[in-house]
Protein backbone atom coordinates (compact mmCIF):
# COMPACT_ATOMS: atom_id res chain seq x y z
CA UNK A 1 0.00 0.00 0.00
CA UNK A 2 1.41 3.29 -0.64
CA UNK A 3 2.22 6.10 1.82
CA UNK A 4 3.20 9.34 2.35
CA UNK A 5 3.53 11.77 5.69
CA UNK A 6 1.93 14.61 6.68
CA UNK A 7 4.20 18.28 5.79
CA UNK A 8 3.99 21.17 8.08
CA UNK A 9 1.11 22.60 5.85
CA UNK A 10 -1.07 19.61 5.57
CA UNK A 11 0.08 18.40 2.47
CA UNK A 12 0.02 15.26 1.40
CA UNK A 13 1.54 13.77 -1.76
CA UNK A 14 -0.67 10.83 -3.65
CA UNK A 15 1.78 8.45 -5.44
CA UNK A 16 0.94 8.08 -9.43
CA UNK A 17 -0.15 4.45 -8.67
CA UNK A 18 -2.77 5.99 -7.12
CA UNK A 19 -3.70 8.75 -9.02
CA UNK A 20 -3.39 6.80 -11.76
CA UNK A 21 -5.89 3.81 -10.23
CA UNK A 22 -8.88 6.55 -9.09
CA UNK A 23 -8.67 8.51 -12.06
CA UNK A 24 -7.02 11.88 -10.87
CA UNK A 25 -5.53 14.78 -13.31
CA UNK A 26 -3.69 18.23 -11.69
CA UNK A 27 -6.45 20.74 -11.04
CA UNK A 28 -9.25 17.91 -10.52
CA UNK A 29 -11.44 18.31 -7.14
CA UNK A 30 -10.52 14.91 -5.36
CA UNK A 31 -13.47 13.18 -3.10
CA UNK A 32 -10.75 12.57 0.12
CA UNK A 33 -11.60 10.19 2.94
CA UNK A 34 -10.04 10.36 6.01
CA UNK A 35 -10.27 8.02 8.65
CA UNK A 36 -10.77 8.65 12.34
CA UNK A 37 -12.09 12.13 11.39
CA UNK A 38 -14.66 10.10 9.83
CA UNK A 39 -15.01 12.55 7.47
CA UNK A 40 -15.17 13.02 3.74
CA UNK A 41 -13.85 16.39 1.86
CA UNK A 42 -13.46 17.66 -1.25
CA UNK A 43 -9.66 18.78 -2.51
CA UNK A 44 -8.09 20.45 -5.31
CA UNK A 45 -5.39 17.69 -6.61
CA UNK A 46 -2.69 20.25 -7.59
CA UNK A 47 0.72 19.79 -9.22
CA UNK A 48 3.45 16.87 -8.37
CA UNK A 49 0.16 15.22 -6.83
CA UNK A 50 -0.18 17.03 -3.73
CA UNK A 51 -3.85 17.40 -1.75
CA UNK A 52 -4.13 19.68 1.36
CA UNK A 53 -5.97 17.95 4.39
CA UNK A 54 -8.04 20.74 6.43
CA UNK A 55 -6.74 22.05 9.23
CA UNK A 56 -9.82 20.63 11.28
CA UNK A 57 -9.70 17.31 9.24
CA UNK A 58 -6.28 16.67 10.57
CA UNK A 59 -6.92 17.85 14.41
CA UNK A 60 -9.96 15.46 14.25
CA UNK A 61 -7.85 12.56 12.75
CA UNK A 62 -4.64 13.35 14.50
CA UNK A 63 -2.61 14.06 11.76
CA UNK A 64 0.44 15.70 12.61
CA UNK A 65 3.46 17.03 10.73
CA UNK A 66 5.49 13.48 10.22
CA UNK A 67 2.44 11.42 10.30
CA UNK A 68 2.76 8.08 7.88
CA UNK A 69 -0.58 8.01 5.89
CA UNK A 70 -1.23 4.94 3.87
CA UNK A 71 -3.39 6.31 0.58
CA UNK A 72 -5.52 4.12 -1.19
CA UNK A 73 -7.48 4.67 -4.29
CA UNK A 74 -11.19 4.10 -3.18
CA UNK A 75 -13.17 4.90 -6.43
CA UNK A 76 -12.89 7.00 -9.68
CA UNK A 77 -12.38 10.38 -7.85
CA UNK A 78 -11.98 9.36 -4.51
CA UNK A 79 -8.81 8.08 -2.52
CA UNK A 80 -8.47 7.72 1.53
CA UNK A 81 -6.21 8.54 3.42
CA UNK A 82 -5.35 6.29 6.99
CA UNK A 83 -2.79 7.16 9.59
CA UNK A 84 -0.65 4.41 9.85
CA UNK A 85 1.98 5.18 12.62
CA UNK A 86 1.72 7.13 15.77
CA UNK A 87 4.18 8.84 17.85
CA UNK A 88 4.32 8.08 21.16
CA UNK A 89 3.45 10.92 23.96
CA UNK A 90 6.64 12.10 25.36
CA UNK A 91 7.30 12.53 29.04
CA UNK A 92 8.88 15.84 30.15
CA UNK A 93 11.68 15.57 32.62
CA UNK A 94 9.88 16.16 36.38
CA UNK A 95 11.45 19.68 36.50
CA UNK A 96 9.72 20.85 33.34
CA UNK A 97 6.43 19.92 34.06
CA UNK A 98 3.65 22.15 35.14
CA UNK A 99 3.18 21.53 39.01
CA UNK A 100 -1.20 21.92 38.33
CA UNK A 101 -0.93 19.38 35.29
CA UNK A 102 1.18 16.66 37.73
CA UNK A 103 -2.32 14.54 37.27
CA UNK A 104 -1.53 14.18 33.39
CA UNK A 105 1.56 12.43 34.08
CA UNK A 106 0.70 9.94 36.98
CA UNK A 107 0.63 6.41 35.50
CA UNK A 108 -3.60 5.73 36.08
CA UNK A 109 -4.24 8.71 33.63
CA UNK A 110 -1.15 7.58 31.25
CA UNK A 111 -2.66 3.85 31.45
CA UNK A 112 -5.70 5.47 30.19
CA UNK A 113 -4.50 7.54 27.40
CA UNK A 114 -2.37 4.14 26.43
CA UNK A 115 -5.89 2.43 25.85
CA UNK A 116 -7.98 5.49 24.12
CA UNK A 117 -4.72 6.12 21.84
CA UNK A 118 -5.24 1.94 21.05
CA UNK A 119 -9.02 2.48 20.38
CA UNK A 120 -8.36 5.51 17.93
CA UNK A 121 -6.27 3.46 16.18
CA UNK A 122 -8.13 0.57 15.56
CA UNK A 123 -10.74 3.09 14.36
CA UNK A 124 -13.32 2.71 17.53
CA UNK A 125 -14.66 6.24 17.46
CA UNK A 126 -16.81 8.62 16.00
CA UNK A 127 -16.74 12.03 14.91
CA UNK A 128 -19.75 14.33 15.23
CA UNK A 129 -20.41 17.58 13.38
CA UNK A 130 -22.29 19.17 15.82
CA UNK A 131 -22.83 19.27 19.97
CA UNK A 132 -26.51 18.37 18.86
CA UNK A 133 -25.42 15.28 16.56
CA UNK A 134 -23.34 14.23 19.65
CA UNK A 135 -26.28 14.29 22.13
CA UNK A 136 -28.55 12.92 19.98
CA UNK A 137 -26.48 9.81 19.59
CA UNK A 138 -26.62 9.54 23.05
CA UNK A 139 -30.52 9.71 23.75
CA UNK A 140 -30.36 7.53 20.72
CA UNK A 141 -28.40 4.63 22.78
CA UNK A 142 -30.18 4.65 25.67
CA UNK A 143 -33.41 3.14 23.86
Amino acid sequence: MPVSTISPQGQVRIPGEVRKAAGLRVGQLVQLAVELASSRVRVRLRPRGKVTVPAEVRKAAHLDEGTLVEIQATTAGSISVRAIEWQPLEQPRRDQRSPDQAWFWTSAWLKGEEEASTQIRAGKVRSFVSDQDFLDSLIIRER
